[in-house]
């Protein structure tokens, strides 16, 4: 191999772990705020009623009205990418903390806490 393709060779090796440095902290830092066992949180125990079938702008309105803590921005994003766009009437329960996935799931599929 000439000099020329060896050095060739070492560049393209330095950028493909550089490449690949770079998507590990992306895809990293994605799951971490996804999991994040801490995502949104309640100081009481509180009930969220839903009446109807609604957006996510209303579920999250539904959310602060209750005193939940967390990010819009984020349970946005987190959302689109779950997929979870729509929440189903019913009688929640939340206390502590909750994973996004979890608390979303939860009341996008309906599944609800009876008295």
């Amino acid at each position: 191999m000439s000099g020329r393709t060896t050095s060739l060779l070492k560049e393209t090796g330095k950028l493909l772990i550089i490449f690949l440095a770079v998507f590990a902290i992306f895809y990293l830092s994605r799951d971490l705020r996804i999991n994040n066992p801490q995502a949104i949180t309640f100081d009481d125990e509180d009930v969220l009623f839903i009446e109807e079938r609604i957006g996510l702008n209303e579920f999250i309105d539904k959310l602060q009205n209750i005193g939940a803590e967390f990010d819009p921005v984020e349970i946005q994003w987190v959302s689109s990418l779950l997929g979870w766009r729509n929440f189903n009437p019913g009688r929640y329960e939340f206390s502590d903390s909750y994973r996004y996935e979890d608390l979303l799931s939860k009341v996008a599929l309906g599944l609800q806490d009876h008295t």
